[in-house]
This record gives C-alpha cells, sequence and structure tokens, in this order.
C-alpha cells in the first residue's frame, strides 16, 4: 500500500500561545508544525510543556509528526510573542 498524504483543512495559526495551548488533531494522521517569530515548547501527551517537559521547537523550523488516536498536543512560547503555525494530513493510501 502506498502513502498518500491528504491536506486536511488550511494551513492555522496561533500566535496567543503565552499559556499552555491545545491543537486539535480529530482525525488527522499527521501534523506539521513551523514555530515563527520566537521557539516554543510542545508535548504530544496532553501535559503542559515547560523548560524541563516536552520539546524545544526552534523557529523558523519545519517538524512533522505522525499522529495517533491518543496524542494531544499542547504548545507554549519559550520567548515572548511566538506564533505557531500547523497543517494537518490524512493519509488516504492506495493499493498500488
Amino acid at each position: 500500500m502506498k502513502k498518500r498524504l491528504q491536506a486536511k483543512g488550511t494551513i492555522q495559526r496561533d500566535a496567543t500561545i503565552s499559556t499552555a495551548t491545545d491543537i486539535p488533531t480529530t482525525d488527522a494522521d499527521l501534523i506539521i508544525l513551523q514555530p515563527l517569530t520566537n521557539d516554543v515548547y510542545i508535548t504530544f501527551d496532553g501535559s503542559t510543556p515547560t523548560t524541563t517537559n516536552g520539546f524545544l521547537l526552534k523557529k523558523d523550523g519545519i517538524f512533522e509528526h505522525e499522529l495517533h488516536s491518543t496524542n494531544t498536543i499542547k504548545v507554549i512560547e519559550a520567548t515572548a510573542s511566538a506564533e505557531i503555525r500547523w497543517q494537518l494530513f490524512v493519509n488516504n493510501s492506495t493499493a498500488e
């Protein structure tokens, strides 16, 4: 089976992540994230991201993560005025 990803919805953005913010991933198989302006902390287990919990995503990087039904993504700015953008994708696999 060949994996074919299709965008689900449009690119989303959030520039108000001074507190831990949920990123909805309902029915998606993959997410691509890009922190803009400043770095962010992120978790994939629903816990609150902090300097000691989660991953540091550096600004202007592009990050891809396969999603599972148990993923609950939370993000918070590491430095003031951070913005994050993301796009969800669904897997439309075909047999080939």
